[in-house]
This record gives structure tokens, C-alpha cells and sequence, in this order.
């Protein structure tokens, strides 16, 4: 044998050395994971590609309850779901699909668990897919602890939802991860608007954020008891602030690690409102404290002494202490018109061997009067022998200015000359005040538990419209059309509002009536005077678009006539046909007619045809155009005043120029304002002179300069198209001139304007 070969032979004796060394390992790995196969309590089994059971350890066995050999090339869904197929999501079916492992939970009704489930692909040495190992963890307890703690949780949070305080967790990266129902009410805030929402950034104010920070930190930090009680100021919804007092709860893990704060909040910014406003003077305080506090007493008929304690003295204005008087001191409290009454109680309690409640006012030693409500009752003996009165006295003044306020609230909402109704959901009426019942014939008695839609039986269709706006927008005002009780209509303007308890559910109907018969007759008034005006405006039109015309057509026809004459002139002193001469003649006659038809259109345009002078009121000239114009002023927000004009002697003018004058002004400067602002229109006036001077007078906004020098050209009009004609200051202009009078403007743009009139009080 040669060297070589000697050495060749080494290695593989070597090599075989090593494989033996090798396949000892894995014989005893491989005996050492079927002790953990058969052993571990996992449902632990290996299929081939067609789901047949290959290797299956005892506790699969045992909970299937059948043997070994029994499973061994079985299909696994067949034994297990009792079906010819795997179920949909089956993880085998996953893993054998993609090679990859794949984890599930499942509840097996077959096996009666919940079974934790993961699969892993087994590949040869080549990569080839030959099979899937199942091991399947019995969770049931894992469950049942699951179950056990979102029990608790929701449990929790249910007591903090109904915790009379807010209730927030923090979590150490400052992120909200719970705040209860209370503490969303406090901030304005609904519950989803806050959950993982930074807690400083949203809620802490800039000025204190890191302040607030600091002591968080030292809530994470453990150090709970430097921090376990503060108070500071958080900002709501709406940017107000208020007041809170926290008291933290640090909260850990089982591994003592800190995993956030539990604050209970409580919102003390009233309470520190009152105690501030307490302390302003110590007569404030001692009064408030008597006012809160119950005092009691105790009477011994037999030495006619009353011991009152120092609450009771402190209600009478006294020292506060314990002290004991003849019952005629306390009786000299009592106000001079209740002492009677108060003593006959005390008395008949005595004679009756029974309980008293008595109402009565107290003169105090400050000469204050306050009102009190006193108990008492006798405390007798075996042989029913009184010994001694004992009671309680409460300070009930604040409760005699509420009732006080309701009733006068009661009594304003019963003389409204509005109609006022309260309906629930249905709706059906639960209480009218009598304007309500008088508007619509019925009596207060008669209209309880009425339908609603019973008084709008005409218009049903708008009254239900209504009632949709009402629902999804909480209120609703506008026309609408009421029956009365004899089947008669008219019309209201109506505002209803959705009653909401403190919940903000909806609990009912306020409804507010107000009958516009006489507005709409004031509305039907207005359009025909408006009428009137626009014929007035129209017959101005003409008469503007007349002089015109006239102007513009007189001067080419006076120079046609002088030129046809002076033709006529020269052809008269030559040899001319006699018909050139004669057609000449019939044009200058035409020329004439034309010059005499403008003629009559400047008599047109001076002329104003069916006027009445007389002598007018000019107050009651002014009380009526405002009459008319009331309802528009109101919407534009313009308030309308005259101021001097009672009393002023009458002016001889045409009454409805006059009108026209006051009209066009007031209506001007009522459209001139914005809606937005409140405005005011104030008409006055004075004699001087034998003239008339009215000032018009307005807070409307003013004229622009530009325009200042074209209000008064006809058609001239700063309004958008459709909204206005141009004529109206033209037609005041034309009055004013007709009846000798003057106009003049004062303006301030931005400001206001001032029209002052001077008209002469005798006919010129």
C-alpha cells in the first residue's frame, strides 16, 4: 500500500468517525424532543401535503380520546371536523400554499376549546415542501383572564362615566387615553376630540405649560407625594378657562414600572369665585354665613327660657355663640306684623302636642329683614307633660326672592301680548299663557292637550316643513297661517324653539305667536302707496323725458323756420314757379305745429294735473308715513323718531306732495343703512320767519362726496338695478321749488346725512 493510499484511508476512517459522532447527536436530539413531543400538554402533530397525520403526540391522543394507531395516515380535518375537506382560513391550508408559518385563534367546537394554533412548513434538503408541524396552545385560561379584564375595564370605565368628578388617565408620552363623561362636560369637549390628544398642547395655557409639565414629570418620576394635590387652570372647547383641583393616582404595572397618572378633576372656579368674592369684607362674609346656616333652639316652657345656638345668633345678627334668653328676646326679632301668627303656632303646638311649621320675617339687629322658616315640636313625657320645645330655624330669604322673581315672570309671560305655548314631542299642548287662548277663541282649559297641528289644519304642509327645521336645527321663526276655534284664519309670525334638558335631548316645544293681521293690512297700505309713488315717478318720467325733448327739439326748428322765411323773402323777389313758393309755405306752416307740440310738452312738464292745496298737519302727515314704513325700518334695524312737529301751524301744500316729501327722505335713508348696525332717522321741526324748517335727520351712513352734486338728477341712483328709480329726490326737489321752499344737504360720509326743508307756512 502506498503512502497515498495509507493517508486516503485515514481521512475516511476520520470522516466515518465524525458522521458516527454526528448521527449519535441527532439520535439523541431526536430522542430528546420526542420526550418533549409526548410530554408537553400543546396539541402537537405533523401532516404530510395531503393532511395526513404523520407523527401525533399523546396529548392530541387524549383529547380526541382515541389511539395512536387509530390517527396515523389519517386526514386531519376528517378527524377533526368530520369533514371531506379543510375549512375556509385553514392555517395548514396557508402554510402549505405560501411556505410560510402562519399563527391563529380559533374555538374548535369539536375539541370544546379555544385553541391557539401555529404552523410552520417542513422542507427537505432540496427546499421541497413535504409536510406542516401543528402545535395548537390550549388558551382557555388566557381567555378567561381576557374576558375577566375587559369585564373589569368596561366596569371601570362605567364608574368613571358616572364619577360625580372628571376622571382622565395620562400616559407617560403626555397622551390622554381615557377622560370620563364628567370631565368632557367640564371642557366642552366630546370624548372621541380628546383621546390621544396631547394633554398639555390642548388643554394646559402656554403661560403655565411648563410649570405643569414639571410637576407630570414628577408624577412619572414616582414622587406622588409632592405632587398629589394642585390646582391650576385648563382651557375648554371654547378658549375659556376654569379652575381645577386634581388629585393623583400614579398607576404601575406588575413589574412596579409607572404606566401613567389617574387624575380625578374637579371643577372649583365658581367655588373660588365665591370665596374670593367672600372675602372682599368681612361684613360680606358674616352675612353670606347667616344666610347659609341652620340655627336651632330649644325652649323650656316651664322657665319661659330659649337657648339658641351660635348659628341661630349668627341668623339674627349677632355674636356667634351659644347663648340663653327669655323666649320675649327672640319673640322682639320677630317682625311686628308675624310676632301674633308666630306665637299663636308656638301655642296651639303646645295645646296639640304636635309639629309646627311657621314662615315669618326677623328684624335684625343691623335693621336688615330676612325671612325665616321655623320647625319645632314638643318633647313629652310618659304622662304626655311637655318639657321643653326644641326646632330649627332656616334662613329661606334667598328662596322668597326666587319665588318672588317666578311669580313676576309668570306674571309677564301671562300679560305678553304674545302668545306663548309649551308643547311636548308629539306635540300636543302642555300650557298656553291667555294671549295664546284669546288669539285663537279658545279657552286656556280648552287648548291643554290639544294637538298642535289642529291650529294650522290650513296650512299643514308649511307647519310640518316647519317642523323638520325644527329637528335638525333646534329652532325655526317665520309666517305661518293659525285656525281659530270658529275655522277662521290669520296669519302670525311664529318662532319656535326645541326644549332641551341638560343632557341636550329634546324634551319639548316653546312656541312665540304674534298676530300680523294689522301689519299685513299696514303692508297692503304701504304697496298701494307705493303704487301711487311709482305713478307719480312714471308721470315725472314723462314729464323729464318732455322737457327733454322740447329743449333739444326747439332751437334746429327755430332755425329751419328762419331759414324757410328768409328763403321765401329772397324767392319772392325773383321769378320762381308759384307752387315752389306755395310748398314752402305749407313747410313753414308744418314747422309751426311742430314748435307749438313742443310747446305743449314743456307746459306737460311744468303741469302737475289733479292737486288738492289746502291746508296740512304736518305732524299727522309725518306719524302716518311712518306708520307705513315701521315695519321696514324694523327689519333694516332703523329706529324712526319725530320730534316738534306737534303743535307747528299747518302748511298750505298739496298733502300729497307733502307725503311724497316725507316718504322719498325717510325711505331713503332707511335703505341707506346696513342691517348690521342699529340706525335712527329723527324728523323735527320749527317756525322761523313765517317758514317751515324740517331737518331730517340720520346716523344711516352718509352720501359719498362723488355723488353729492347728482343726487337730485333724475334717474340718478346709487342702488342696485331694480331696487330703485332715481326720481324720488328729483320729485322732492320739484315740490320743494313748486311751493317756494328750499332744500339743503348736510353730509358726513360713514356718519350720517341731515335734509333740511324750508317750505313757507302761507301759499306764495
Amino acid at each position: 500500500m502506498t503512502r497515498d493510499e495509507r493517508k486516503t484511508k485515514a481521512e475516511l476512517l476520520q470522516e466515518l468517525h465524525r458522521l458516527r459522532e454526528r448521527v449519535s447527536g441527532l439520535k439523541q436530539a431526536v430522542e430528546e424532543w420526542s420526550k418533549i413531543f409526548d410530554v408537553t400538554s400543546d396539541l402537537v402533530f405533523i401532516q404530510d401535503k395531503d393532511f395526513k397525520f404523520v407523527k401525533v403526540n399523546k396529548s392530541v391522543c387524549g383529547v380526541l380520546e382515541v389511539k395512536l394507531e387509530d390517527l396515523i395516515g389519517k386526514k386531519c380535518y376528517e378527524v377533526f371536523h368530520k369533514s371531506d375537506k379543510p375549512w375556509p382560513n385553514c392555517p395548514s391550508a396557508k402554510t402549505l400554499k405560501d411556505k410560510r408559518p402562519h399563527t391563529e385563534e380559533i374555538y374548535d367546537p369539536n375539541i370544546g376549546m379555544p385553541l391557539l394554533i401555529s404552523t410552520s412548513p417542513l422542507l427537505d434538503e432540496n427546499g421541497e415542501l413535504t409536510g406542516v408541524v401543528h402545535i395548537a396552545k390550549d388558551i382557555t385560561e388566557r381567555k378567561k383572564a381576557e374576558e375577566t379584564l375587559k369585564r373589569e375595564k368596561e366596569r371601570a370605565e362605567q364608574y368613571l362615566n358616572i364619577a360625580e368628578v372628571g376622571m382622565v388617565i395620562v400616559n407617560p408620552d403626555e397622551n390622554i387615553s381615557l377622560m370620563n363623561k364628567k370631565g368632557c362636560k367640564i371642557l366642552g369637549y366630546k370624548q372621541e376630540e380628546l383621546i390621544g390628544k396631547n394633554w398639555f398642547d390642548i388643554l394646559v395655557p402656554q403661560r403655565i405649560r411648563s410649570k405643569v409639565r414639571g410637576v407630570f414629570r414628577k408624577l412619572m418620576a414616582g414622587d406622588i407625594e409632592a405632587v398629589e394635590y394642585y390646582e391650576n387652570p385648563l382651557l375648554t372647547k371654547d378658549g375659556d378657562e376654569r379652575l381645577i383641583a386634581f388629585h393623583n393616582t400614579v398607576m404601575r404595572d406588575l413589574n412596579g414600572k409607572v404606566t401613567g397618572t389617574l387624575c380625578s378633576a374637579e371643577d372649583i372656579t365658581e367655588r373660588k369665585q365665591t370665596e374670593e368674592a367672600l372675602q372682599e369684607s368681612e361684613e360680606r362674609l358674616r352675612v353670606a354665613l347667616s344666610a347659609a346656616q341652620m340655627g336651632t333652639w330649644r325652649w323650656d316652657p316651664v322657665t319661659n327660657q330659649d337657648t339658641r345656638d351660635a348659628s341661630l345668633n349668627l341668623i339674627l345678627g349677632l355674636e356667634a355663640v351659644e347663648s340663653t334668653q327669655p323666649v320675649e328676646d327672640f319673640l322682639h326679632f320677630v317682625h311686628p306684623e308675624d310676632r301674633d301668627m308666630t306665637n299663636e303656632e308656638i301655642q296651639r303646638a303646645i295645646r296639640e302636642r304636635r309639629t309646627y311649621v311657621a314662615e315669618f320675617r326677623i328684624l335684625r339687629a343691623d335693621g336688615t329683614v330676612r325671612w325665616l322658616r321655623d320647625q319645632g315640636k314638643p318633647i313629652c313625657d310618659e304622662n304626655d307633660r311637655v318639657l321643653f320645645l326644641t326646632g330649627a330655624v332656616v334662613d329661606i330669604t334667598e328662596h322668597k326672592k326666587a319665588e318672588e322673581e317666578i311669580r313676576n315672570l309668570s306674571s309677564a309671560v301671562e300679560q305678553s301680548i304674545d302668545g306663548i305655548a309649551i308643547g311636548d314631542l308629539e306635540p300636543k299642548l302642555v300650557y298656553v299663557n291667555h294671549a295664546f287662548a284669546r288669539m285663537h277663541g279658545y279657552t286656556i282649559r280648552e287648548m291643554l292637550g290639544m294637538s298642535a297641528t289642529k291650529l294650522h289644519k290650513e296650512q299643514i304642509d308649511e307647519y310640518e316643513r316647519a317642523l323638520e327645521q325644527l329637528k335638525t336645527r333646534g329652532s325655526w321663526e317665520g309666517e305661518l297661517g293659525h285656525t281659530r276655534k270658529d275655522n277662521t284664519t290669520f296669519p302670525t309670525y311664529m318662532s319656535i324653539t326645541l326644549l332641551k334638558n341638560d343632557d341636550g335631548e329634546a324634551k319639548g316645544t316653546l312656541a312665540v305667536a304674534r298676530d300680523i293681521t294689522k301689519s299685513k293690512l299696514r303692508e297692503r297700505e304701504l304697496n298701494l302707496y307705493r303704487e301711487r309713488m311709482a305713478g307719480t315717478e312714471r308721470l315725472v318720467s314723462v314729464g323729464a323725458l318732455s322737457a327733454t325733448l322740447a329743449h333739444e327739439l326747439n332751437q334746429p326748428l327755430t332755425v329751419i323756420r328762419l331759414s324757410i322765411q328768409n328763403a321765401l323773402e329772397d324767392l319772392q323777389m325773383t321769378s320762381c314757379p308759384g307752387t315752389t313758393i306755395e310748398q314752402l309755405n305749407l313747410g313753414l306752416k308744418g314747422i309751426s305745429n311742430i314748435i307749438s307740440i313742443v310747446g305743449r310738452f314743456k307746459n306737460f312738464a311744468r303741469s302737475s294735473p289733479g292737486k288738492t292745496v289746502k291746508e296740512v298737519d304736518l305732524n299727522a302727515v309725518a306719524q302716518n308715513v311712518m306708520r307705513l314704513l315701521n315695519e321696514k325700518a324694523w327689519h333694516a334695524r332703523t329706529s324712526l323718531h319725530v320730534q316738534g312737529l306737534r303743535g307747528l301751524p299747518f302748511i298750505f301744500m298739496d298733502e300729497k306732495d307733502l307725503e311724497q316729501l316725507f316718504f322719498a327722505i325717510i325711505q331713503n335713508a332707511i335703505q341707506a343703512g346696513d342691517g348690521k348696525e342699529k340706525h335712527f332717522v329723527i324728523v323735527s321741526g320749527k317756525l322761523w320767519n313765517q317758514h317751515i324748517e324740517l331737518r331730517f335727520f340720520d346716523n344711516c351712513g352718509g352720501i359719498a362726496p362723488e355723488n353729492l352734486n347728482r343726487i337730485f338728477e333724475p334717474f340718478f341712483t346709487t342702488k342696485p338695478v331694480g331696487e330703485g328709480t332715481g326720481l324720488g329726490l328729483c320729485i322732492v326737489q320739484r315740490i320743494v321749488s313748486e311751493n317756494g321752499g328750499k332744500i339743503h344737504i348736510e353730509t358726513k360720509h360713514g356718519e350720517g346725512t341731515t335734509f333740511m326743508v324750508t317750505l313757507p307756512v302761507k301759499r306764495l
